[in-house]
């Protein structure tokens, strides 16, 4: 898209004409691009920018854009405003770009703008949704991705469309979470769902307990996240360690007790029943003592077992009979 937007500039209409001072020559287009690509948000700038390079890489396989192709030069701003204000001003002053694009995050979109307006450099598809941006015409920026008002109004309508009344929210500690909360609080008035509660958590935040736990007390119908990068892994991964927690917490008393402790002639019975089978099945001699001895470790066994069954299901127990060998050795074979 932004190839295509290249191209039409080079059209009759051509405010600025093709010159390096303005990042066209006539063999190249130079844009800018500053985001995150280090950092707990660095997926969000690095797939961006692997996107766009895609696409670019395309056309200008193709020919470029009138014979033009397109160079992108990026700079980290490790999701802070000021480095981003820092990069947009070298992406202008120094790299003499033709237009800025991949731009990520509210806070940093903010930074940048003014500098844009003021050099008269457009910024192409940031990848910010905030309402704040699109509440009025800005001749230099061009949003392609829908905004997160239309996305929050779809998220709360169907909550309300399927019964849930109440929410809790769990928000980016920034701009970006902190204006789209403002929207989300608006949208739930709108639609008669109740914000019961709201927790901000700091984007490099590596444990969510107080979050969790503060959601376990609200008892909110569901629960919706205005964040980005990895911070949604923590407090899902904070909700699974409190739940599993809450389960073995309501399991304690009830779980098997350990086994007692094997009896020196349960042992020697166990071992004479091991000569039994063996010696029945033609796998060794007969043991000694096959008489009261064996009778006797025969009737503690059949009790042991006896025992056993009935402390399980009554599935299992109608079906183990028929695995069970509890026939001695005088015992009639079918």
């Amino acid at each position: 898209m932004l190839a295509g937007g290249a191209a039409l500039a080079f059209g009759a209409g051509l405010p600025r004409p093709a010159r390096a001072d303005n990042g066209v020559t006539d063999t190249a287009i130079r844009i800018g691009q500053s985001a995150v690509f280090s950092g707990p948000a660095k997926d969000f700038g690095v797939d961006y920018r692997a996107g766009i390079k895609l696409y670019f890489d395309r056309v200008n396989k193709a020919g470029g854009v009138n014979g033009r192709k397109i160079e992108l030069v990026t700079y980290d701003d490790a999701y802070d405003p000021a480095k981003t204000a820092v990069n947009t001003a070298k992406l202008i002053d120094e790299d003499k770009v033709f237009a800025l694009t991949g731009y990520v995050a509210t806070g940093n979109l903010a930074a940048a703008m003014p500098l844009a307006e003021k050099a008269g450099v457009p910024m192409f598809a940031p990848l910010v949704g905030t309402t704040s941006f699109r509440a009025k015409t800005n001749r230099y920026l061009f949003h392609v991705r829908a905004g997160y008002d239309l996305e929050l109004r779809k998220i709360i309508s169907h909550l309300s469309t399927i019964g849930i009344q109440s929410i809790a929210v769990v928000y980016q500690d920034s701009a970006f979470g902190k204006s789209n909360l403002a929207t989300c609080e608006e949208l739930a008035a709108d639609y008669k769902v109740k914000v019961v509660k709201t927790f901000p958590l700091a984007i490099a935040a590596e444990d969510a307990k107080p979050v969790v736990t503060g959601l376990a007390d609200a008892k909110p119908g569901a629960v919706l996240m205005i964040m980005a990068g990895r911070m949604g892994e923590v407090v899902m991964h904070g909700q699974h360690r409190a739940a599993a927690a809450g389960a073995a917490r309501a399991h304690r008393g009830r779980l098997p007790a350990r086994p007692r402790r094997v009896r020196r002639e349960d042992r020697q019975l166990h071992r004479a029943g091991g000569l039994h089978r063996r010696a029945r099945d033609g796998r060794g001699p007969a043991p000694r003592g096959q008489g009261a001895h064996a009778r006797q470790f025969h009737r503690r066994a059949r009790e042991h077992r006896q025992h056993a069954l009935r402390r399980l299901p009554h599935r299992i127990q109608r079906e183990e009979p028929q695995r069970l060998d509890l026939r001695g050795p005088g015992d009639v074979h079918p």
